[in-house]
């Protein structure tokens, strides 16, 4: 098995990207002994897990795909150059810093960025980032998104025009479903330096007059979950934390039958432990 040598012709004006894909069967670390090209490529996870999963396997990812929104145009005369900034702050408003990854192989970030629309309010981007923050941490996170206007002619960066959050997990301590959120946006704070370390406080009441809501506009975000050390589900999260459990011990095991098997597979170890 080899690498087929491909030769690269310059072009004076690029008509598009050419990408060359090639399928390997087997394990990397079995296939860089056939493959040497292949010793320094990266492996990227599914957004599931995998067919078989071995003790001492871990894996804390939450997928965020930016899917789309609805902007007002309010009164600019053309429609506006959106784009959207994202950042992982704590309910304190500090910044969880590298919580960001947009590709295998490249550096975790603190922000994400998508790219700009020229002239269009209502954008499409179905644009995705892994976020990975500390099991520990995973109770106070959210997700700060700001949106903010592009101007084709200042070099100044323009203050975002809207705001929004997303909390990451439930009120009852389950990490947020597999589903696209809705979430409407409001006014921000004019004064706020989205690139500040300094805490950004989220608004505790957003009724407030000064955070009154945009009406009619909203960002939609999808969120996937790949993880062994949080969940989605109710039932084993009582399990799991069932000391604290505000009901006795009877009614968390009747609730944990209806646990799926894939969930007790990636949690097997935590269930069987002694308490």
């Amino acid at each position: 098995m080899g690498v087929p040598k491909i030769s690269v012709v310059p072009v004076a004006k690029a008509k598009g990207i050419c990408i060359g894909l090639g399928m390997y069967p087997g394990e990397k670390s079995s296939l860089v002994r056939d493959v040497p090209a292949l010793t320094d490529a990266s492996v990227t996870q599914k957004l599931s897990f995998p067919e078989v999963i071995l003790p001492g396997f871990t894996r804390n990812d939450l997928y965020v795909c930016i899917e789309g929104g609805e902007f007002s145009q309010d009164r600019k005369t053309s429609q506006k150059n959106v784009e959207v900034f994202v950042q992982v702050r704590t309910e304190a408003g500090e910044l969880i810093k590298d919580a960001i990854s947009v590709g295998t192989g490249e550096r975790s970030r603190s922000d994400f960025r998508t790219v700009v629309f020229y002239h269009l309010n209502a954008p499409r981007w179905s644009e995705t980032f892994r976020v990975n923050v500390p099991i520990a941490q995973l109770p106070t996170a959210y997700l700060l998104i700001f949106v903010r206007h592009c101007s084709t002619v200042e070099m100044k960066e323009k203050p975002a025009f809207a705001q929004t959050f997303l909390k990451l997990t439930n009120a009852d301590g389950t990490v947020l479903g597999d589903k696209t959120h809705s979430i409407p946006t409001f006014k921000p704070d004019k004064e706020v330096d989205l690139h500040s370390l300094t805490p950004i406080p989220l608004p505790t009441n957003t009724a407030e007059p000064k955070f009154p809501w945009r009406k009619g506009e909203a960002v939609r975000i999808k969120t996937t979950l790949c993880s062994t050390v949080g969940t989605q589900n109710l039932p084993l999260l009582s399990r799991l934390s069932w000391r604290t459990y505000p009901s006795d011990l009877t009614d968390v095991l009747n609730r944990f039958t209806f646990v799926n098997q894939i969930e007790i597979i990636k949690f097997l170890q935590e269930i069987f432990d002694p308490p």
